[in-house]
């Protein structure tokens, strides 16, 4: 049976956007007086969303109401500098390029936001994966 379609996941699978999340949420707990987390760290906080993400880089839990505050903060600061230091990996668009030759659908579905999502693959893929599915 021949493979007609393939769904990826974008971050950590795609792209490497570690960098870009660990400046956004380091950015917050600044803003809020917490300590920055280095960003290798941040392989053990990813996976989840981004709240869980926020929660896990805070290391201790914190009134519900900041912990808002904070969200919504990393929620704007991610917002505008989502493709920082994101990159694709290694070979990444070649392997894509292949699959699409070889007449293979490419498609994300990611639980990042719609808009964000699209953002980046657009700029990093162009119009390689379609549909994005956040």
């Amino acid at each position: 049976m021949a493979v007609k379609a393939m769904l990826f996941d974008l971050d950590g699978t795609l792209c490497n956007t570690l960098a870009d999340l660990a400046a956004a949420t380091n950015t917050v707990l600044g803003e809020f007086g917490f300590a920055s987390r280095p960003v290798e760290a941040f392989r053990q906080y990813v996976g989840n969303g981004a709240k869980v993400q926020l929660r896990r880089a805070l290391g201790a839990p914190v009134e519900e109401a900041l912990f808002e505050q904070m969200y919504r903060r990393y929620l704007a600061y991610y917002g505008s500098h989502y493709l920082v230091q994101t990159a694709p990996y290694a070979g990444m668009v070649e392997a894509l390029d292949a699959l699409l030759a070889a007449g293979v659908r490419l498609a994300v579905v990611t639980n990042k936001p719609q808009v964000m999502a699209e953002a980046i693959v657009r700029g990093l893929f162009g119009e390689r994966l379609a549909p994005v599915v956040g």
